[in-house]
């Protein structure tokens, strides 16, 4: 079972000349200008999972509210899918996503082995893909997203949060059924100010 947890960064902005920076108090002065505080913030909905590999004719999906049970085999890929609204209130507050694993370890020999690929991209509100251009993006890796943008009056923007693994490697002919378990775990999805 993934469980989606978000955190938020503490953004300022730079009053007359529209710089935003990182402040941790409300207000403050800065090179002999008054800082006011920004706001950046996130919210997220129910995630679900899918399965997407190719040529696969009845695809299993559903939510994350149990542990899928979904046997895999190299060549199956599968999407979680995190549904967020932000909220950045700041001129020139340019906001992405950053992606991580809370146990790494828990994946790490099958990622290192290579029978598991993990990536991230972000949708807009209609399932458009919007960062990266193409691809997906590597786990830690704070990725701008075109269009998330503060406003002095603020603005809110619906997003899909979109992490895939693809199981790869050989298929093995066994005359008794095996099982290599993984779990990705608990994900951690962060809004970041990156101006």
């Amino acid at each position: 079972m993934a469980v989606i947890t978000t955190s938020a960064a503490v953004v300022a902005a730079m009053a007359g000349a529209g710089i935003a920076y990182a402040m941790w108090s409300s207000e403050d002065t800065f090179l002999g200008g008054l800082v006011t505080a920004g706001d950046l913030s996130i919210t997220t909905g129910d995630p679900t999972w899918r399965q997407v590999t190719p040529g696969v004719s009845d695809p299993l999906s559903g939510g994350l509210e149990t542990t899928p049970e979904f046997i895999g085999m190299p060549g199956d890929i599968v999407e979680i899918v995190q549904p967020v609204t932000t909220y950045l209130r700041g001129d020139n507050l340019v906001g992405g996503f950053d992606v991580q694993l809370r146990d790494p370890s828990a994946l790490a020999d099958h990622v290192r082995s290579g029978s598991v690929e993990i990536s991230f991209r972000i949708e807009d509100a209609d399932g458009i893909q919007v960062a990266p251009a193409t691809g997906g993006a590597e786990l830690g890796e704070v990725l701008p997203v075109p269009g998330l943008e503060g406003h002095d009056g603020g603005a809110t923007a619906s997003w899909k949060v979109v992490l895939t693994a693809e199981l790869t490697g050989d298929y093995i002919w066994a005359d008794a059924p095996t099982a290599d378990l993984w779990s990705i775990g608990d994900i951690i999805v962060a809004l970041r100010q990156v101006r």
